[in-house]
């Protein structure tokens, strides 16, 4: 798990070291980039990084829509109801090698998760699945636990 910390994805050398071998399909185990881990993938990826388009939120609840066959979402509600601590959210700008899978409740834009291209074990999520008030985020987690290299 490539976890959440202040800052940007890029002040952080040895966080974007490990991204960067988790999207190339180096690292060797199932990887899963929570907040700042999430856009740390994203970059690595090929995304930008940028500011929140409607601010900052912190413990804010969200309805995550996913596309239904992603794997960290199985046997899960759909929408699924998460909670989200961020100020930077990663942009898409197409033929990277990580594609969108979640998006946000309000806006439909903003990406709420990616999952590596070629099937690798590669996830990352914007929100928290480890907050109390994240509905089902421990089924998330051992979905992700369950993922096979």
């Amino acid at each position: 798990i490539i976890g959440p910390g202040p800052g940007r994805p890029e002040f952080s050398a040895v966080t974007m070291m490990l991204a960067r071998s988790a999207v190339s399909g180096c690292l060797g185990v199932p990887c899963l980039g929570i907040c700042l881990g999430h856009q740390a993938l994203g970059m690595a990826a090929g995304y930008t990084v940028a500011q929140a388009p409607l601010g900052p939120v912190h413990g804010v609840p969200d309805f995550c829509k996913f596309k239904a066959d992603c794997p960290l979402v199985q046997g899960m509600d759909a929408p699924c109801l998460m909670t989200r601590y961020h100020s930077l959210v990663i942009q898409d700008v197409g033929g990277t090698s990580m594609e969108p899978v979640a998006w946000d409740s309000m806006t439909e834009s903003i990406i709420m998760a990616i999952q590596h291209c070629d099937g690798l074990p590669v996830f990352g999520v914007q929100f928290h699945p480890e907050s109390a008030a994240s509905h089902q985020g421990s089924l998330l987690m051992r979905n992700f636990l369950a993922c096979k290299c």
